[in-house]
């Protein structure tokens, strides 16, 4: 099965992973979502390559506004 769930964009920094973009799926957001827990499994993907580049752990972002009509 090739269907994409989510989707996570990370630059290594000098000192930690910046995430550039992360997204679920369309059908993966809200009430009626297909699956849970894709956007939080990304972040904890993120968080181990930190681990693995040596960063401890820290991750970054910049958060964006959340549509409510959701």
């Amino acid at each position: 099965m090739d269907i994409v769930q989510g989707l996570l964009s990370i630059t290594k920094e000098a000192d930690h992973v910046f995430m550039n973009l992360l997204e679920n799926a369309p059908f993966n957001i809200g009430r009626n979502k297909l699956y849970e827990g894709v956007a939080g499994n990304l972040v904890a993907f993120a968080c181990k390559l930190s681990f693995q580049y040596g960063f401890d752990g820290f991750v970054a972002f910049t958060a964006k506004k959340i549509d409510k009509s959701l």
